[in-house]
């Protein structure tokens, strides 16, 4: 259907107004997403500390590279940009990881404990999927064996379970909501006996995974996190290394201008000499003369 005219420019009139956010909190918002998404990282501005390191680098890449037009400048002022970002960002990562380290000497157990209670909350959504992960962990296992004791307790205090502890009970089982009913491992017709039963077995075997399985796992991937050594790096980490790398390439890019045109200049040089040896007049070689026969002694 055609659009009329009037349409056409109450359009336009719309889109010559701001679409962002109007409210201090809005901008607030939106700038603090720029920077969660790294949107706002590069900028053009220093801190006043990287600026004085930033003039020191550019008159020291003066010094060695020897520009000479205002785009091989440009390119002294990009190369000592992206050094002192580089070498900031190495210092950030280094910081980083030391804070890891500490906080892996110093609450382990704790955040170990709240990794395994988030997975716990996803549960009743995603129970296979919770449950699978949870078993990877010596803190998820210790999660669910809490639960199998609970319900347990309250089998033997009340001879049974509500409806509620029969949904925790498939839940940890991992089975998935539309199967409720009819997996054998959790039959609605189980006796008291039967449900006693599957507990104690669960118990052991979760035991039985964390004491021969995962705290040895555990403890060496504490003892890696307290050397700096983490295996997966949190978004923190890995949004300073796309930075830490952005700098990089863009150091080597403008330092490889400046060994281009040296390779040319190079090679501009040594095109002349040779074009100056072959235009030189060749020098005429010297003729030998025989040596005169000695005269024959006399009779």
């Amino acid at each position: 259907m055609a659009v009329s005219e009037a349409k056409c420019a109450a359009n336009r009139r719309n889109a010559l107004h701001s679409t962002g956010p109007t409210s201090p909190e809005g901008k607030r918002k939106a700038r603090a997403n720029a920077v969660k998404h790294g949107l706002a990282g590069a900028g053009i501005c220093l801190p006043e500390d990287l600026e004085a390191e930033r003039q020191k680098k550019v008159a020291a890449y003066t010094a060695d590279l020897g520009p000479r037009t205002e785009f091989e400048r440009d390119l002294v002022a990009c190369l000592a940009t992206a050094a002192v970002r580089l070498a900031r960002c190495v210092a950030m990562e280094e910081a980083e990881l030391g804070r890891l380290a500490e906080r892996a000497a110093r609450c382990w157990a704790e955040d170990r404990r709240a990794e395994a209670e988030g997975l716990g909350e996803r549960l009743a959504k995603s129970p296979t999927r919770a449950v699978s992960l949870l078993w990877q962990s010596a803190a998820g296992v210790a999660w669910l064996l809490e639960r199998w004791k609970g319900l347990g307790r309250a089998l033997e205090q009340q001879g049974g379970w509500d409806e509620a502890q029969w949904r925790l009970a498939s839940d940890l089982l991992g089975i998935a909501p539309e199967l409720r009913g009819t997996d054998p491992r959790l039959p609605r017709t189980a006796t008291a006996a039967a449900l006693a039963e599957l507990v104690r077995r669960e118990i052991r075997r979760l035991k039985r995974r964390k004491v021969e399985d995962l705290d040895d796992l555990d403890a060496l991937e504490q003892h890696l996190r307290m050397r700096g050594l983490a295996s997966e790096p949190g978004p923190a980490l890995q949004q300073l290394r796309r930075y830490e790398a952005t700098c990089d390439r863009t150091w080597r890019w403008a330092l490889n201008q400046f060994r281009q045109r040296d390779a040319e200049d190079q090679s501009a040089a040594s095109a002349s000499g040779t074009a100056a040896r072959r235009a030189a007049p060749s020098r005429p070689a010297a003729k030998r003369s025989r040596p005169a026969a000695e005269p024959s002694p006399p009779a």
